[in-house]
């Protein structure tokens, strides 16, 4: 891979550590989120006490060791397994084909975990057969991997049609390296020519595409190296003003609509014979770019975008399981009064550090009165 595509995966891997520590804390499904929940709404004496003195103490629920609600009791053992760090192991594991000991609850975080672990494998594969092209033409000897390198090496002779359509392109490319390259060809007369050369050794054919595939057909010991210089469509040639040029238009744009150029060229496309030479493995060892790997983080994106959707219906879900009291009777209070408490949450047990921990006798021993006046207060 370039460097970009290395660091677009390291992006990748924190910032989907980060969405599921997120979404284990913001879902109301996930552990953290059930748990905080709980102690936030619960209406036992015990819970009551605790968000009491979580107010004159100036501490957080989660500070809180003996547990004495049942809701609590729970989930008390595991309610951060799916921590930031945790997330962060999970997610690397993923690259070595293992999961970690722990998983996320909620669905939303587990699609983000099946999003990214789809990823991983993707990646994967693409490296591995990148790796394997590499591997294939370093055992063979070759040491170009396109045309550009024919001219900074001695080893290998070249050879192009003379007055071909290739030599006209290559001259006239805006790269100077590709006219450095017409002016050091062999100029052949026709490609049996240059195959032959190309079977003696020490010799390479640059031509179009169909040309080349077709005449390595059954041919195992020559070898197809790099990628397409530039592509193009072929065209009929007609004289100007010519009264067929809109049918052949016509007709030419039907039968693209229609695939079947692209079934012409399944048909007579020799690759796939070319291929079995070499059991299954081509001849570029080109380091993949972002633009071909892009589809695959366009996929992590989506993934990213359906988590979220699914978010959203957990938090509809569960707000339509509340039970209503005096306050919150409607969907919509039941909604603010999940969003209300989730933005405390945040405020509270995520932004904030407890500048004492003191009991209420250890802080009147010491003189201190903070919180007397608001013993009453609760969320």
């Amino acid at each position: 891979f370039e460097i970009i595509v290395w660091l677009l995966i390291l992006v990748g891997f924190i910032a989907m550590s980060l969405l599921q520590n997120l979404f284990n804390k913001l879902s109301p499904y996930g552990e953290y989120g059930q748990r905080v929940h709980a102690m936030q709404t619960c209406k036992c004496a015990k819970c009551t006490a605790r968000r009491r003195t979580k107010i004159e103490q100036n501490i957080k629920l989660r500070d809180h060791r003996n547990v004495e609600c049942m809701i609590e009791l729970a989930a008390d053992e595991r309610r951060d397994e799916m921590s930031f760090y945790n997330a962060l192991f999970l997610n690397a594991a993923g690259f070595v084909g293992h999961g970690g000991e722990s998983m996320p609850k909620s669905p939303s975080g587990r699609l983000i975990l099946l999003t990214w672990w789809f990823f991983v494998l993707l990646i994967i594969c693409m490296y591995t057969a990148t790796l394997t092209a590499f591997i294939t033409l370093d055992k063979i000897g070759i040491t170009i991997d396109n045309a550009k390198e024919l001219l900074q090496q001695s080893k290998y002779t070249w050879g192009i049609l003379d007055q071909s359509f290739v030599e006209a392109l290559l001259r006239n490319n805006i790269d100077p390296d590709y006219e450095k390259i017409v002016d050091g060809a062999i100029k052949l007369a026709d490609v049996g020519d240059g195959i032959v050369n190309v079977k003696s050794g020490g010799f390479v054919l640059i031509d179009e595409t169909p040309f080349i595939s077709y005449n390595l057909m059954g041919e195992c010991d020559m070898f197809y190296i790099g990628g397409e210089i530039q592509t193009f469509d072929y065209a009929f040639g007609l004289p100007k003003s010519s009264p067929y040029t809109a049918l052949f238009n016509t007709q030419i744009i039907r039968l693209r609509e229609h695939g079947y150029f692209d079934e012409l060229w399944k048909k007579y496309d020799k690759t796939p014979d070319y291929l079995s030479c070499h059991n299954g493995k081509g001849g570029s060892s080109d380091a993949l770019n972002i633009l071909t790997v892009k589809g695959v983080f366009y996929f992590l994106c989506f993934g990213c975008g359906a988590s979220m959707v699914v978010f959203l219906f957990e938090l509809i879900m569960a707000t339509a399981k509340d039970a209503p009291d005096e306050k919150h009777r409607t969907f919509g209070a039941k909604f603010m009064r999940r969003v209300r408490l989730k933005i405390e949450d945040v405020r509270t047990e995520w932004c904030s550090y407890p500048y004492s921990r003191l009991h209420p006798t250890q802080d009147h021993e010491n003189g201190g009165t903070r919180g007397r006046a608001r013993s009453s207060t609760s969320l």
